[in-house]
């Protein structure tokens, strides 16, 4: 981290992730972007969130994260194998695996919720109340993480950066569309 962080002339707490994840934030340098996105590693619980820290430029694009996420495997199966693809075009694929991998927690909260509503029909009890009160909890932690991964991909898009170009701002609005639909989606239960 030291070395990337010292090449770029950026301070290595910049580019530095933290073991627990905290919600999304850019800085918009002069010649490049630096932000934090969420991804979950192993099985879709919110305590198998990791930071991953995106370094986003016209050449270049880096990350930077703690745990193994599939997210970055799967991105590299999307590439085109016989071309070099654009910093724009593998940050679009990075983050459009990181955003759908919401979904499938999306999913796990639904199916939680079926199953405690059920409970609580059959057999309210003090623990169930414990658990929706949880579920509750995690859901609006994980609704205000959506908020802020938005509002970065809106700064972004917004920035007066050379490199986001309109084809870069396409993909940006496909992100954000998702991220809003996740949003919705969540605050349904």
């Amino acid at each position: 981290v030291k070395a990337l962080a010292d090449r770029l002339d950026i301070s290595k707490n910049m580019i530095k992730p933290t073991e627990l994840p905290t919600f999304s934030s850019i800085r918009i340098l002069e010649n490049m972007a630096v932000f934090y996105f969420s991804s979950f590693y192993g099985e879709f619980n919110l305590r198998n969130l990791s930071s991953i820290a995106v370094i986003f430029s016209k050449t270049f694009i880096v990350t930077v994260r703690i745990e193994d996420m599939s997210a970055i495997e799967k991105t590299k199966n999307r590439l085109h194998k016989s071309e070099t693809d654009s910093p724009s075009y593998v940050l679009y694929n990075l983050l459009d695996e990181i955003i759908n991998s919401y979904y499938s927690y999306i999913e796990t909260v639904d199916d939680s919720s079926s199953q405690l509503e059920k409970q609580i029909i059959e057999k309210p009890s003090e623990a169930l109340h414990k658990d929706i009160i949880e579920l509750k909890s995690r859901l609006t932690t994980f609704s205000r993480m959506l908020w802020y991964e938005r509002s970065v991909l809106y700064i972004l898009k917004r920035s007066n950066l050379q490199f986001v170009t309109d084809m870069t701002k396409i993909y940006l609005d496909e992100l954000i569309d998702d991220l809003t639909k996740q949003i919705d989606s969540s605050s349904v239960f």
